[in-house]
């Protein structure tokens, strides 16, 4: 998710991490539509959640219906299949570069520079 602009992230106070990151090549990036501002996000089957940004709490919401408000949120994650042994998906970012309000970038490392020369698996992969 390159298309970030920086009005996208201005709201955001900081990044809570489920798991470290710090071995991981890259990371998934989703912008996700939230009821709240701080809640964990909940993530889809086959994923699993690596953490999530927290927005201000004056932070106006991306969507407002009667009674409902919405908040769109960076969400961090990763397949249960990855990583890619030579390349990375669209949406794969250096987890080095993610930082609260700033758009993080697709390194080389995300393209097969394994971290150390090693892979990391969360699946069932050995």
């Amino acid at each position: 998710m390159n298309n970030l602009s920086p009005q996208d992230l201005d709201e955001e106070l900081k990044i809570i991490w489920d798991v470290d990151v710090s071995d991981l090549d890259y990371v998934r990036q989703s912008l996700v539509m939230c009821n709240s501002r701080s809640r964990p996000i909940g993530v889809n089957h086959g994923w699993l959640r690596l953490g999530y940004a927290v927005l201000k709490s004056d932070a106006e919401p991306d969507y407002k219906y009667p009674g409902l408000s919405y908040w769109d949120r960076r969400l961090f994650w990763v397949k249960d299949y990855d990583p890619y042994p030579e390349d990375c998906p669209t949406e794969a970012i250096d987890p080095s570069t993610i930082h609260a309000g700033h758009i993080p970038e697709q390194t080389e490392r995300c393209w097969g520079i394994h971290h150390q020369g090693r892979l990391l698996y969360f699946g069932a992969r050995p």
